[in-house]
């Protein structure tokens, strides 16, 4: 039997109110609202006022969104005339900020400023040229491994990844560089993407199969494709892998000295492996009917 008596489980009863602080309010009676409360809750909404002339060519109207949206380098959300002062005031403080970033040479700040989608125009524009060396292509890992635009841009990040400015290796750490040092003369890779771009020259490939299907899985309309090449080790300018992708950046130039097909047959899956996102991948590439779940595998032209 339990040594707890049923009192001690009971909540004890609440404590009595003092009877100074109960005032009586007479049924009927208007309570005029307090002056300070009444001003400091107008003070919430800001007063009307136009939109900064730096931001009005900046809204968008996107497909399946229910508002307009501010896409401006220095302030993305959705877009409402009435937080106009809220929107010129976010504007102007994040821009002297990124001023003062850049008259510093704090370039890594200043690009932190800007939103994601105009992180590699504003690399391009305003940071590459001024620096050069290690610090460059620290920055250019950054803005690379950070951007969710780089198909179409390729033709821009190519040029950024071609520059000829020493100090390549330093932008890798001692475990990539490791592994980049011990790839062999022949090595081969692998990239997931749409089927309509399989003709396209990337940057970005892996030379884990598994990385490659997963990317493939990402599409679920049957328009997805498995690509393998074999390239020289010279074609390979770095080797990333802070993301557990195993990623490869190759030259790409205009004339490539390797040519990519796609892998014949569905490979078999060796591993479950977690996303980005934390959640797990166990579907297979195999196309599993005409909505196309997965990835389709087109045999190499003869």
């Amino acid at each position: 039997m339990s040594k707890w008596r049923t009192s001690q489980l009971r909540p004890k009863a609440p404590a009595p109110i003092p009877s100074e602080t109960v005032q009586t309010i007479t049924l009927g009676a208007v309570v005029e609202p307090d002056a300070y409360d009444l001003n400091r809750l107008t003070g919430l909404f800001p007063k009307p006022e136009a939109l900064d002339p730096e931001l009005t060519g900046y809204i968008e109207h996107p497909l399946g969104v229910g508002c307009p949206v501010l896409k401006h380098p220095f302030i993305t959300e959705l877009y409402f005339p009435a937080l106009n002062a809220r929107y010129n005031e976010q504007y102007l403080r994040t821009r002297e900020r990124a001023l003062a970033y850049l008259n510093r040479r704090n370039y890594l700040g200043y690009l932190t400023l800007v939103s994601r989608p105009f992180r590699l125009h504003e690399f391009v524009t305003t940071v590459a040229h001024r620096v050069t060396g290690p610090r460059y292509w620290s920055l250019l890992r950054y803005i690379y491994t950070d951007s969710e635009s780089i198909g179409p841009n390729i033709d821009a990040v190519r040029a950024l990844w071609n520059r000829d400015t020493p100090g390549r290796e330093k932008m890798m750490t001692a475990d990539e560089r490791r592994v980049y040092d011990s790839l062999p003369d022949l090595v081969e890779v692998y990239r997931g993407c749409r089927a309509r771009y399989a003709k396209k020259q990337s940057v970005s490939w892996t030379l884990d199969l598994d990385t490659a299907v997963r990317f493939a899985c990402r599409w679920r309309d049957g328009d997805a494709v498995v690509l393998r090449a074999t390239v020289p080790r010279s074609a390979v300018l770095a080797y990333l892998d802070s993301r557990g992708e195993q990623e490869v950046v190759l030259t790409g130039r205009p004339r490539p000295a390797y040519r990519a097909s796609a892998i014949p047959g569905p490979p078999v899956r060796r591993s479950i492996r977690p996303d980005r996102r934390g959640t797990h991948i166990a579907r297979s590439a195999r196309t599993t009917g005409p909505k196309g779940r997965g990835a389709r595998f087109i045999p190499p032209a003869a």
